[in-house]
Formats: C-alpha cells, structure tokens, sequence
C-alpha cells in the first residue's frame, strides 16, 4: 500500500526563571512531533501526535506526554496523557514515580523502550529506583504496562571489584491481571552476568532461567520479560 507522508517536528527549548510548583529558576523543554498519512488508494488516514514537557531544576525531574494516535484499518484510537514522571536524581540515588524505561543488564532479563517508528512504548506505570557509586549499582522497579494487564517487579544488582571485572545479576517477575479478577501464577526470571575488559581484550557472557506458568522447568531459551517472558 502507497502513503503519502507528511511530517512536521518542532522543538521549543527555553532556559530561565519558571515558577513551576513553586519551584523557580528550572528548564522547560516543549516538543511536539505530528505525522499524517493518507492512503492514495483507499484513502484512509493515520494521525500520530506526540507533545512532550520536561522540566528540569537541580535534582528534580518531571516529564508529560500526550498523544493522539487515530489509526485506520479498523485500529482503535487512543487520546490522553499517556506518560507523566516526576523524579529527584542527585548524587548516585535516582528516584522516578510514574511512567518510567528500565535496562537490566543488555537486555536479556528485561529491556523497556519507545520507538515511534516502529509505535512501540513498553515503559511501566509505577516506582523505580536506583544507586550508582563506582563499584556497585542497584536497581529497583515494580509497575505495569500500558491497560494495566502485566504488572512487573524486578532488582538488579551489579559490582565492579576491581577494574577490569564486572559482575551482577537480575531478579524479574511478571504477572497477567485479568479484568475478571483472574490472575495467573507469577512467571520469574533469574539473571547472571559477567564482563572482563583487559586491554583490546571486551568478554561478556549473561545467562538466564525462567519459570514456566509458574511453575519451574529446565528450559534456558528466554526472551524478555516485555516480549514473552
């Protein structure tokens, strides 16, 4: 099928005094990003609007976003404000409340992400929290996904005991929340991982195992937890 495209992005940034919350002297940044497309055979239409806030003022973060998705083709559309965050990051500690990404690892116990291009947002709805010092990091998270159907908990924990050796591991769980009430048994997902850097010399290895439905079994095959754990 042949679209004609048309897409129009414009990002306004302003730095000074704002009183926000009775916060003074942040930075707000404002985008909004607008694709249209129309079918030049069946004429149907897609619109795609995306509008972004972020206010930043020494520790304190916050983070709007909404979108008006209208698809064709028989999709369902979606309007509301669909990502909202507020968060205090300062001196290793980084504390975010609502819509929040997370990377364990590279990814293979869980990876949360947005690609527009592809109309993929996995971010979770909940608390997440984390601490980086130089020799060790832990992560923290609990929230569900978008319609509130998964709900996920997770921690992280990683050590650098001396400079070329890294280790750490991951702990998730996914559970599926009906609208009856029903609620399947937890799936879990145990992660290990290790990185040696010596010279040109970059070895990295991570390893995992998953339940089954809840229950446990010896297969080692595992995608991540937003994709099919």
């Amino acid at each position: 099928m042949r679209y004609i495209l048309l897409t129009a992005l414009f990002l306004i940034r302003t730095t000074g005094v704002l009183a926000y919350a009775g916060l003074a002297g942040g930075t707000v940044s404002v985008g909004n990003r607008l694709d249209y497309s129309i079918s030049s055979e069946t004429s149907e239409e897609i619109l795609e609007n995306y509008f972004d806030i972020d206010y930043g003022n020494g520790p304190f973060l916050a983070r709007l976003r909404y979108e008006v998705f209208q698809p064709s083709e028989g999709a369902r559309d979606r309007e509301g404000l669909v990502f909202r965050s507020i968060g205090v990051a300062k001196d290793g500690f980084d504390l975010r409340v609502g819509h929040f990404y997370a990377l364990l690892g590279r990814g293979l116990a869980y990876r949360g992400y947005e690609d527009r291009e592809l109309r993929v947002d996995t971010s979770l709805d909940g608390l997440k929290l984390s601490f980086t010092h130089d020799q060790a990091a832990l992560t923290a998270f609990s929230g569900r996904t978008y319609g509130e159907s998964q709900v996920f908990h997770a921690g992280d924990g990683e050590l650098h005991p001396v400079e070329w050796l890294t280790v750490g591991g991951s702990y998730v769980s996914r559970r599926e929340v009906f609208t009856t009430g029903y609620q399947k048994p937890s799936v879990e997902l145990g992660c290990g991982r290790g990185q040696i850097m010596l010279g040109p010399v970059d070895l990295y290895a991570e390893v995992a195992h998953r339940t089954k439905d809840g229950e446990k079994d010896d297969g080692r095959g595992v995608q991540s937890p937003i994709q099919g754990l």
